[in-house]
């Protein structure tokens, strides 16, 4: 997975014509559900929490230099270092939408910082003063309803990724199927809507035939079932001395 992600940039790298190609790449997580036997829900759920392992950890790596990281997570930075120059930018965005809602849901006015320079010089020294605190306090609850926010994300994170690895352990459910209907809802979603209608008939009237034909199959069962007589295992007789 590993390898097929990194050699298909069309999936991390925004810069690429083909990025907003979801029908492409829609087929492409297909092909390779099929390929591995799982099923495409299953492969990007994977997909997306390495990604976001992968930013946090590095996150944490140029912020905590002290912190020892875990066999997987050497794994995962290893492996995911070619995603580093595709979500640097979105975390960083992503983190200002963060202080913005935050600072919003306390009361707090969102201004640039012309503004707050323009607002600065009006004020006298003494109101300077009595505010700057009461600003600074804020900024520190800010920040800390943010650090807490992020660090019970990346708790249920893990929590969700752990599940996910369960999910894609080999089972014996029927894989194949799935893969199959995916592939076929992949197909019918980009079929226009007069070629939809045919299609859609079509693969009614099969569908009733095979159910019609596995009713009979059943019926045929459960027929031969009943007409076996029960075997109960032999008893000797017994004989008197």
């Amino acid at each position: 997975m590993v390898e097929w992600l990194q050699a298909n940039p069309i999936f991390y790298n925004k810069q690429m014509t083909s990025y907003k190609e979801t029908g492409k790449k829609e087929r492409m997580w297909t092909e390779k559900a099929a390929q591995l036997g799982k099923t495409v829900l299953m492969l990007k759920t994977w997909y997306s929490s390495m990604r976001t392992r992968y930013g946090r950890l590095k996150k944490n790596k140029s912020g905590d230099g002290d912190k020892e990281m875990t066999e997987r997570d050497v794994w995962v930075i290893k492996n995911f270092d070619f995603l580093h120059p595709h979500i640097h930018e979105v975390q960083k965005k992503t983190l200002v939408s963060m202080k913005k809602k935050l600072a919003a849901s306390d009361g707090l006015m969102s201004i640039s910082g012309d503004e707050l320079d323009e607002n600065t010089d009006a004020l006298s020294s003494t109101t300077t003063q009595s505010c700057a605190p009461s600003k600074r306090k804020a900024r520190k609850e800010t920040d800390d309803a943010l650090l807490a926010g992020i660090e019970e994300r990346g708790k249920n994170m893990m929590a969700f990724q752990q599940k996910m690895l369960e999910h894609l352990k080999p089972s014996s459910s029927d894989h194949e199927r799935d893969a199959f209907v995916d592939w076929i809802r992949t197909v019918v979603n980009e079929l226009e809507h007069n070629l939809w209608r045919r299609c859609q008939q079509d693969i009614s009237s099969t569908l009733y035939r095979y159910i019609g034909e596995n009713d009979k199959v059943k019926q045929q069962q459960s027929q031969v079932a009943i007409a076996q007589p029960i075997q109960f295992p032999h008893r000797p007789q017994f004989r008197p001395l």
